[in-house]
């Protein structure tokens, strides 16, 4: 809900990393980009900075995506 007034304005996009494994689905992080596409925020759940696995994965689907990080 804190990221609608950007959203809504195309100021932001906001993003849900999440894994498959096991039949279900674990949610990662959260990723807002600016309207360059850069990630200029990357959190896990309670705010915290992303962990070294996390990161790799973020770093494949940015590079795919053309998305820069910060």
């Amino acid at each position: 809900a804190t990221y609608a007034t950007k959203c809504i304005a195309g100021n932001a996009s906001i993003w849900s990393l999440r894994r498959r494994f096991a039949g279900s689905t674990e949610r990662m992080l959260t990723i807002e980009l600016d309207r360059q596409h850069r990630a200029v925020q990357v959190r896990g759940f309670a705010n915290r900075l992303a962990r070294a696995d996390e990161w790799k994965i973020l770093e494949r689907w940015a590079k795919a995506r053309g998305i820069r990080l910060a």
